[in-house]
């Protein structure tokens, strides 16, 4: 008896020490509100078969906290399989109630890790995988819309119209590495910080620019008079080198220009930098055509007209804590007050734990995901430049059967009023995110155990956490897994409250299968249509209404429409194929599909590979018999836009498109040999409209790589990528 009285003291002692927070979903008044009602939690998703062995493993480590009880870890109580108690109706995911209790989790998992063979592909990958069109009645592409604003706040003039960042969701905006309020053109090169250039075609002048020593600026956003730059602030590591010299590892050698350079920003009118490439005549339109365009430049680039800006204002870097090695990476958000364009001002910082990994930004609220590598079971934290703290442990949750010691981090701030809510963090998930203004979709691939090591290349699911959105009040409200990989975050899409979700699955003998999945607003699944296009991958989907376009690639691109209608009854209604394939695609009109992706070449053992850039107009007008309007294929080129939507632009105002675009010239001796000067680069901008189901192709001559192009009014203006250089082109 007097043993049993020592141990109650023992850990009533622990319990003071570290008091338990206890969710509202486990009060007294809420606990009585279920027995009376009866209810039970249950999982409602059923563990795969081949899932078994890892949840008897799951069960093994969590054994362990019913000793840890003991021991007054201020662990909540355990049921006789020592699970982790679900989240009250959540499916999936389990939450902790002490920081004490989430590190001897982590140091479980590390634990069993170690004794797991995970194979080369988890070092590189940490287990996780690469990274809704809004409901409209017609298939215009809201995402691309150019905007037009008075000016108000952002310059003393009314401004032209201009092309915003193509948005995977019309309300939702999307970060970039170029933003444009008409007025001003805002660039960020190679990550060091901000170059703002006044916009005015062939007397743009750089204004200001801000410079970012300790933080690598990944991408901002731009709303009305405020800048809002997203980065990564990384630790300062040391070391001691052979000869006992100990010094700061640089992560870029930062090497300031003499005092009497100024930027140099040259511009260019374009009929005198510009060549028609091809035109496209009338053709049988149920015969797929290829507009073969020259690799080669026809014209040759006129030497620049520069004009000297005056001397751009230096704008100082903000102080920043410093952040020590065991600290690990932290994401930071820079407010700047641009009311002058020639001095802007930091207002406020935002800093939380992790690299940057995506951010959405609606109505001035900005909601920003990291992905945290937690070692030695680091608690992830938030907070400001004064210095932060750690998430709350309510605030933390962890996917059932979680192999993966990483967290993705979740942070929302007001950028008007400078709220900041409670940040959220999930263990074990998270590598890309799909966000509709309502709620934003967190997910990423879970690997299977099979009791001795894992496969990356088979019976692997994607994990879904559902976050709903109110201001900065981000609440988890649902999570699911379905099976096979998705390819970003156009493979989501929720519409009429229902989630759509397509994904690859690789069998048993490394074959792969695609699938469409249909969820409800609680990710239960309500249809699905699986099995289509064996042996092959997704590379593109794009949601337009009640239809998802999903293009499959091994050797050929075909394009599959499957009918959304009846969520319960997912169904493919038509495809058509044809060489190469789509990363990318995007409604023009009611009737016809953009895709931008890759075009392709017989590699002389039966497969084929990746041969430049190709362009493909789609007609969707029956759904059962979609067709190939047009093609453009340019041989050796590529392009930003193969790999992001960001770098299309679209300008409402000439109906013209834009993409970056550079071409590779190689040059081969007579025996088939690349020579001494093997390859040169032909850099510019591929300008395109469509007419009439047909393509019509500009080449635009910048002699400069480019990553990014705008427009704004009459002009289409290309920026360096390392900012030093704008040309501006007239867009007719």
């Amino acid at each position: 008896m007097k043993k049993k009285q020592d141990d109650f003291e023992y850990i009533k002692a622990q319990f003071d020490s570290e008091p338990v927070v206890t969710p509202s979903t486990l009060s007294e008044q809420a606990m009585q509100e279920k027995i009376s009602r009866g209810e039970r939690e249950q999982h409602v998703i059923a563990m795969p078969k081949s899932r078994r062995k890892t949840a008897r493993s799951v069960i093994a480590v969590a054994a362990c906290f019913v000793i840890l009880l003991a021991s007054g870890t201020g662990i909540y109580s355990a049921r006789k399989t020592a699970q982790p108690l679900p989240l009250t109706s959540m499916t999936g995911v389990s939450y902790f109630t002490s920081y004490r209790q989430l590190e001897s989790t982590v140091k479980a998992i590390e634990k069993r890790n170690k004794i797991v063979d995970r194979g080369v592909f988890n070092i590189f990958y940490g287990g996780f995988s690469k990274g809704s069109a809004m409901e409209v009645n017609d298939m215009a592409a809201p995402e691309m819309l150019a905007e037009s604003v008075t000016g108000a706040g952002a310059a003393d003039t009314q401004s032209a119209d201009y092309a915003a960042t193509n948005r995977q969701v019309a309300a939702v905006d999307e970060a970039d590495i170029i933003k444009t309020d008409g007025n001003y053109i805002y660039y960020i090169p190679y990550g060091a910080g901000v170059k703002i250039y006044a916009a005015d075609g062939t007397n743009t002048t750089l204004v200001s620019e801000i410079d970012i020593d300790d933080v690598l600026v990944n991408e901002m956003y731009l709303s009305g008079d405020q800048l809002v730059l997203l980065g990564t602030q990384y630790p300062q590591y040391e070391y001691i080198d052979d000869d006992g010299w100990d010094g700061e590892v640089v992560l870029y050698e930062d090497v300031a220009p003499p005092e009497e350079t100024t930027a140099e920003v040259a511009t260019e009118e374009t009929e005198a930098d510009s060549t028609e490439i091809a035109e496209t005549t009338a053709v049988d339109t149920s015969v797929a055509m290829t507009l073969a365009v020259e690799t080669e430049p026809t014209v040759s680039v006129p030497t620049e007209t520069a004009t000297e800006s005056t001397a751009p204002a230096a704008v100082e870097a903000p102080q920043l804590p410093p952040l020590e090695e065991e600290e690990g990476d932290r994401t930071v958000a820079l407010l700047y007050d641009l009311t002058d364009r020639r001095a802007p001002q930091l207002s406020d910082v935002y800093v939380q734990s992790g690299g940057y990994l995506s951010s959405r930004m609606l109505d001035g609220y900005l909601y920003i995901v990291s992905y945290f590598y937690s070692y030695d079971r680091r608690i992830p934290v938030c907070g400001n430049a004064e210095g932060c703290e750690r998430i709350p442990i309510e605030d933390i949750v962890a996917i059932d059967g979680c192999d993966e010691t990483d967290y993705a981090v979740i942070g929302a701030l007001d950028t008007v009023s400078g709220e900041q809510a409670v940040t959220k963090a999930i263990l074990g998930i998270g590598n890309d995110i799909y966000c509709n203004g309502e709620n934003l979709y967190l997910f990423g691939d879970i690997y299977r155990y099979d009791g001795s090591f894992y496969d990356y290349s088979v019976d692997v699911q994607t994990q879904l956490m559902k976050y709903t959105l109110d201001g900065v009040q981000v609440a988890l409200t649902a999570s699911a897994r379905v099976e096979g990989t998705t390819d970003n975050q156009f493979s989501l899409d929720e519409k009429d409250g229902n989630l759509r979700i397509a994904t690859t699955s690789t069998n048993s003998d490394y074959q792969d299968t695609n699938n469409l999945f249909v969820l409800d607003s609680g990710l239960h699944e309500l249809g699905r249509v699986t099995g289509f296009a064996n042996n092959e991958h997704i590379e593109a989907v794009r949601y337009v209404g009640d239809t998802a376009y999903v293009v499959t690639f091994q050797q050929t691109d075909p394009l599959f429409l499957i009918d959304l209608s009846e969520p319960k009854n997912p169904t493919i209604t038509g495809e058509v194929k044809l060489d190469g394939f789509s990363t990318f695609l995007t409604p023009v009109d009611d009737n016809t599909l953009l895709g931008i992706g890759y075009c392709t070449a017989d590699n002389g053992f039966g497969g084929v590979y990746t041969n430049g850039l190709k362009l493909v107009l789609f007609d969707v007008s029956d759904q059962r018999a979609p067709k190939v309007l047009d093609e453009a294929v340019l041989p050796e080129a590529y392009s930003a836009a193969q790999e992001t939507h960001k770098a299309l632009v679209h300008s409402a105002a000439g109906d013209y498109y834009a993409i970056p675009m550079t071409v590779t010239d190689y040059v081969w001796d007579e025996y088939g040999n690349m020579t001494d000067a093997s390859y040169d680069y032909d850099d510019g901008i591929l300008q395109f409209r469509i007419n009439g189901g047909h393509f019509t192709l500009r080449n635009l001559q910048t002699a400069m790589e480019t990553e990014r192009c705008t427009f704004i009014g009459d002009y289409l203006y290309a920026v360096s990528t390392d900012g030093d250089t704008v040309v501006a082109f007239s867009a007719d």
